[in-house]
Order: structure tokens, then C-alpha cells, then sequence
């Protein structure tokens, strides 16, 4: 019998990419590199990093894939 609870098909693929290590890091150069924000998918991590870097009018935050720094 099937379960009547609902299944968040996106929440179910963000835990396997984070378990997979898929996880993309914004990091905050003014902050010693902390951490600003965290993505499972690349492009979104690229676009918020470009949104936050223009409204700064610098390069201030910068995307690596967790496990790289």
C-alpha cells in the first residue's frame, strides 16, 4: 500500500546531491571567506554570486564547490 504522506521530489534530490558532495559555497571575502550561502545546483550559487558582486560594485563574493577550500 502506498503512503499517503507527501513526497517532495525537490527536497529528496537536494539531500543526495548534498550527500554526494555536490554542494556549492558563496563565500564572503570582507568576512575572512565565511560562508554566505549554499546551493546544490551551480548555476543558481554563479547567479546569486553576480547579483550580490554587482549590487557591491566589486568582487566581493566569490563560489566554490564544497570540499575545495
Amino acid at each position: 500500500m502506498a503512503s499517503t504522506e507527501s513526497f517532495d521530489i525537490v527536497a529528496e534530490f537536494d539531500v543526495l546531491l548534498f550527500e554526494a558532495g555536490s554542494v556549492w559555497d558563496v563565500r564572503d571575502r570582507d568576512a575572512n571567506w565565511e560562508l554566505a550561502a549554499s546551493f546544490v545546483v551551480e548555476q543558481q550559487a554563479r547567479a546569486c554570486t553576480e547579483e550580490l558582486n554587482g549590487l557591491e560594485g566589486r568582487e566581493r563574493f566569490k563560489v566554490v564547490k564544497r570540499g575545495t577550500c
